[in-house]
């Protein structure tokens, strides 16, 4: 919530289990009565690195690869963005653009290699109404196509499906786990929440690694 009380921005996270994408819903309430615009930033580490990213607008989406790997990524929104921005971090990055007045004067087709930020302003998400709702998949691939066919397709499954999805993975993962210790008995919600935090946390190719 806006620390003036002007609006309220909601998040709910997932990945989906189906493809190589992290799902987000959006909630965004204006408190004020104004209309606002909502954006969406992507700042891209791919392959573990923020500082070798290319990255640009295809087709109204944000695209993104990393060089001299075979990582890219597809930031895509419902409703689509009808404004993108791709810039160098503290310099021609929309973020900084932002900050001075609000409004984002000057938009860039692409840019890299580099430490590069991606912008894309939601169409018609105001605040007001009927026009607080948004999505975004964000995917990820060995090559934009692959990135974006997987975000168009989580993007196109109902998100209530995915979530459901999401969810049944991890419950299932928890009952694999030996039960809570009786010592554990009084913070059992802690327990269970620092375990899933630890699977999140470990590489999944090699067990035990983090």
């Amino acid at each position: 919530t806006d620390k003036d009380g002007k609006y309220r921005i909601v998040e709910t996270f997932v990945t989906d289990p189906a493809r190589d994408t992290l799902d987000v819903r959006v909630r965004f309430l204006s408190l004020d009565g104004h209309a606002y615009r909502l954006y969406a930033l992507y700042d891209p580490s791919l392959a573990n690195t923020g500082m070798d990213d290319s990255g640009g607008t295809t087709g109204g989406d944000l695209v993104a690869s990393d060089g001299g790997t075979d990582v890219h990524s597809m930031l895509v929104a419902r409703p689509r963005f009808d404004r993108t921005s791709t810039g160098y971090l503290g310099t021609s990055d929309g973020w900084t653009d932002l900050k001075d007045d609000q409004n984002l004067d000057a938009t860039y087709d692409q840019a890299g290699p580099g430490n590069i930020v991606q912008l894309g302003r939601i169409a018609g998400v105001t605040g007001r109404g009927t026009h607080q709702h948004a999505r975004l998949s964000l995917g990820f691939g060995t090559s934009a196509d692959a990135s974006s066919e997987a975000a168009h397709d989580s993007l196109a499954t109902p998100y209530r499906a995915v979530r459901s999805g999401y969810d049944r993975g991890w419950h299932a993962w928890l009952r694999s786990l030996k039960r809570v210790p009786a010592s554990a008995a009084g913070v059992r919600r802690q327990y269970l929440a620092s375990a899933l935090v630890v699977a999140a946390a470990e590489d999944k190719l090699h067990p035990g690694a983090f």
